[in-house]
C-alpha cells in the first residue's frame, strides 16, 4: 500500500508538472474518461487547498465557484490533456509495440498503468510499454522500456468534472488541491 501511495504521489507529479506555457497551448491529444493512475477510481473527493472550478477544462473559462480546503467534492469523470512526447526507436521494440514501425516516430501520450502508455504513429492509437521520460532510462534502464530515445516527453494536465452540491457540473484542474480516490487502499 506504501509503495502504490508513493506511485500515486509520483504520477500526480507528473502529470500536474510541466511548463507553464502549457496552459496557454492547445493540447494535441485529450484522453476522455481518464483517470490516470493504477487504482484511480472517481466519487467523492476531499478538498485539500482552495481550489477553482471552472465552466470547461480551461484555465482561461470563467470560475464558477471557488471550494475551500474541508469541503468535498464527487468527481465525475476526468480529460487528461497532452502535449505528446516524441520518441524514436533505437533497439528491439517490447512485444507490445509489434504493430509499430521501427522506422517512424512514435508519439508518447498518456500513461494508462502497469507500465502502459497509450502512444499514437500516424492514426493508429496503441498501448505500449515504453520510457515516458529521459531519465527513465539513463537512472535504470529496463529493456521492456528502453528500447526508444525520448526525444522530448509529454507534459499533461488532468482536468477532472466535478458536480458540486447545487447539482451544477464544473471542471478543476488536478494541481495537488482535491485528493483523488485509490481504490487500491
Amino acid at each position: 500500500m506504501a509503495v502504490r501511495r508513493a506511485l500515486l504521489v509520483l504520477l500526480l507529479g507528473v502529470v500536474v508538472a510541466g511548463p507553464v506555457e502549457l496552459l496557454s497551448q492547445t493540447p494535441a491529444y485529450i484522453a476522455k474518461a481518464a483517470c490516470p493512475f493504477e487504482c484511480c477510481t472517481y466519487g467523492v473527493w476531499s478538498v485539500v487547498a482552495v481550489t477553482d472550478v471552472r465552466s470547461q477544462s480551461d484555465t482561461t473559462s470563467s470560475v464558477i465557484v471557488t471550494l475551500q480546503q474541508g469541503d468535498s467534492v464527487e468527481a465525475v469523470t476526468g480529460e487528461v490533456h497532452v502535449i505528446p512526447g516524441l520518441a524514436r526507436v533505437t533497439g528491439t521494440p517490447h512485444s507490445s509495440a509489434a504493430n509499430l514501425s521501427p522506422d517512424l516516430p512514435i508519439e508518447i501520450l498518456e500513461y494508462i498503468g502497469e507500465g502502459y502508455s497509450r502512444v499514437r504513429q500516424g492514426t493508429q492509437l496503441s498501448q505500449v510499454k515504453i520510457a515516458r521520460t529521459k531519465q527513465r532510462c539513463t537512472q535504470s534502464p529496463n529493456w521492456r522500456y528502453c528500447w526508444v530515445d525520448v526525444v522530448r516527453e509529454p507534459v499533461s494536465v488532468w482536468w477532472v468534472q466535478v458536480r458540486l452540491p447545487d447539482s451544477r457540473l464544473g471542471w478543476a484542474r488536478m494541481d495537488g488541491t482535491l485528493r483523488p480516490k485509490d481504490a487500491c487502499s
